[in-house]
């Protein structure tokens, strides 16, 4: 056709779904759109399980355990160390060593207990002291004394009339003075001829512990000191709960006795209260009568008073001014009288006075003076007699010092076997009380492993029940994820259907031919020219 040729003809094939297939694939895809468009959905519940009580508390034993340690090790240690601080004290104690008694002359003096005489002539002399004027007061005169202004009150001795109440004291208490009254006084007797009794046994038993011990071969060891001290602890308890029987059964008949005694008491005090009221009630109202009666006469018969004692008073003032004025010049001629006497008998007795005492003195000089001649002969003959007695007490004392170095050699023998014997028994009570210790410390260590244990135990029984309640909310998160998830899971449900429904697209083909204008054109033409043949043929 040359350049410029016109295109070939164009078939489009359209596919269309059918009918009964299009409607549910449209849903279908409208759904899946708007699930895909909508918010997301947290999750508001518990994911995991909370601590349990069994395991906080298996966690708080362990911390425990772990802070304390062993229990009793503090104590099995330092135990020990004592131990060791014991035996290195005993390992250096030197051995026993005893020297001879030491003999000591006896010193002898044959002047002893001699004083020498000390003598005074005027032992016991003082100096007279005189007061002349002794006894002497200066007159003191009120022309007025004795002299009060009467005060006339019309309701003297009137008094209210008051009726006593029932001022009880508090209630008397069972106290440590109101014990000691009700206690049985022979209560203290029959418990010390119990105690009595139990430490006779006792000493009884002590025989037969020690036959027993010398039987079996541990006479003097820590058994035998162990069995002594048990039974000395049980005699001990022994004695305080009989103490403490007798002393509970007194107490209690001394509160049985107290308050019976309180009940009569109160009985009474309940009865006198009745008849103190009935009583007083009469005697109240007597009261008034009489009291009244006493105002009325006593403001009349004190009208009257006053005046009277007003005109009284006036005439003892004038004649106690009279007489004090007499009395205040006799009184200072006798006290000058008084005191010239005075004066001129201790003059007398001053001068007596000394000559006394003068006589004494040569009395007591004469006197001492012989004493100490007595006393030097009495001591020389003491003397002599001491230094006769002390010289036979020399030889005396060198046999009895040589008794006592013997017994003294004995002595310190049998405490050198006694400390030896000692000094095993404590090894022994050393040893047994390391034993001690050191079980001791293996019971802490069981206890600290039975807390271990006890903590693993809760941490189990913890761990249990978080599980079950982390599967509770395991459930109930699954339970969650179903819901959210459930259109989806329908629309997936609904499209595997929908695949698996057999489908035939309905296929339409239009076969289109290329516009040219210039074919058209001449196609028209020869139309025109046909039909043009056909009208003239």
């Amino acid at each position: 056709m040359g350049k410029g040729s016109a295109p070939t003809e164009q078939t489009v094939t359209q596919t269309n779904l059918p009918d009964y297939y299009e409607p549910y694939a449209i849903r279908l895809m409208d759904r899946a759109e708007g699930q895909s468009l909508a918010p997301y959905t947290p999750y508001g519940g518990q994911r995991l399980a909370d601590v349990s009580a069994d395991t906080g508390a298996a966690y708080d034993l362990t911390r425990q355990v772990a802070g304390q340690g062993i229990p009793g090790l503090g104590a099995a240690m330092g135990t020990t160390a004592q131990n060791m601080s014991a035996g290195q004290q005993m390992a250096n104690v030197q051995p026993y060593q005893f020297g001879p008694s030491q003999f000591q002359m006896t010193g002898v003096n044959p002047y002893m207990g001699f004083q020498q005489g000390q003598a005074n002539p005027y032992a016991g002399f003082a100096a007279a002291q005189f007061d002349p004027y002794a006894g002497f007061q200066q007159g003191q005169a009120n022309p007025y004394a004795g002299f009060a202004q009467t005060q006339v009150d019309p309701y003297a001795n009137f008094q209210a009339g008051s009726a006593q109440a029932f001022n009880y004291g508090p209630e008397r208490q069972f106290s440590s003075q109101e014990v000691q009254q009700y206690m049985d006084p022979y209560m203290q007797n029959v418990v010390d001829v119990q105690k009595k009794q139990a430490q006779k046994d006792y000493d009884r038993s002590i025989a037969g512990r020690s036959a027993d011990a010398v039987q079996a071969g541990a006479f003097g060891g820590s058994r035998a000191a162990v069995q002594e001290g048990i039974a000395e602890s049980e005699m001990l308890d022994r004695m305080a709960r009989i103490q403490a029987e007798g002393s509970q059964a007194a107490y209690g008949k001394a509160a049985t006795q107290f308050e019976a005694d309180r009940a009569a008491q109160q009985a009474q005090r309940q009865s006198q209260a009745a008849e103190i009221a009935r009583t007083q009630g009469i005697s109240i109202e007597e009261a008034s009568r009489v009291q009244q009666a006493q105002a009325a006469e006593l403001a009349r018969v004190q009208g009257i008073g006053v005046d009277e004692a007003s005109r009284v008073q006036q005439a003892q003032a004038a004649e106690l001014a009279r007489t004090q004025g007499v009395g205040i010049d006799e009184a200072a001629r006798v006290q000058q009288a008084q005191a010239a006497e005075l004066s001129r008998i201790q003059g007398l007795s001053a001068d007596e006075f000394a000559r006394i005492q003068q006589s004494q003195a040569a009395e007591l000089a004469r006197v001492q003076g012989i004493s100490i001649d007595e006393a030097a002969r009495v001591q020389q003959a003491q003397a002599a007699e001491m230094a006769r007695v002390q010289g036979i007490t020399v030889d005396e004392a060198a046999r009895v010092q040589a008794a006592n170095a013997a017994e003294r050699a004995r002595v310190e023998s049998s405490q050198a076997d006694e400390n030896a014997r000692a000094r095993d028994q404590s090894l022994a009570a050393l040893g047994f009380s390391s034993d001690q210790a050191n079980q001791l410390a293996a019971l802490g260590e069981m206890a600290r492993a039975g807390d271990i244990q006890a903590a693993q135990l809760l941490d189990t029984i913890g761990q249990q029940q978080e599980a079950r309640q982390q599967q509770g909310l395991d459930t109930a998160y699954q339970d969650f994820i179903a819901q959210r998830d459930y259109p989806m899971q329908q629309l997936n449900a609904l499209s595997g259907i929908m695949r698996g429904v057999p489908v035939t697209p309905n296929t339409t083909s239009t076969t289109m031919a290329p516009y040219n204008p210039l074919q058209q054109a001449l196609g028209a033409g020869l139309g025109a020219v046909g039909l043009y043949r056909g009208l003239t043929a």
